[in-house]
């Protein structure tokens, strides 16, 4: 790991660190353990929990929307990128994830102009690497 991507895998932990601590809505990203930070990306685990869950037992569809929201900000603020405010943001839904089960959350910027940011999220199921949902969101800084 070089020193760069050290710095950044630091600063999401310390940011994680502040949902620990919330009691609002950001609360949900509590649970989640920072795996990966580069100059563009970040990765972390999330282990659904029935806190995350719909009444069907998987991850909640707005819960998921949430996530693709505070996951693009961390991508950005790792990058020493104002979070910046939403003015798009999309979901694409392709199968459950069931309580109990282990998700890596990835995101990234695909692009940083000087007062927008085009973003993008990927959920994989951690055991079968299988595809849960993206996402794409567009904020202005």
């Amino acid at each position: 790991m070089t020193a760069n991507s050290a710095k950044q895998l630091a600063k999401l932990g310390q940011y994680l660190q502040k949902f620990c601590k919330t009691t609002d809505f950001n609360r949900v990203m509590a649970k989640a353990v920072p795996v990966a930070c580069t100059k563009n990306t970040c990765t972390v685990e999330l282990a659904i929990d029935t806190e995350h869950a719909n009444t069907y037992g998987t991850l909640h569809g707005g819960l998921t929307a949430s996530l693709v929201d505070t996951m693009t900000t961390m991508a950005l603020v790792a990058n020493d990128s104002p979070p910046g405010v939403s003015v798009e943001l999309s979901v694409s839904y392709m199968r459950p994830a069931a309580v109990g089960s282990t998700l890596l959350i990835h995101s990234e910027i695909v692009k940083l102009g000087k007062s927008m940011a085009f973003l993008t999220s990927e959920f994989r199921d951690k055991e079968s690497g299988k595809l849960i949902a993206t996402g794409k969101h567009i904020k202005h800084l």
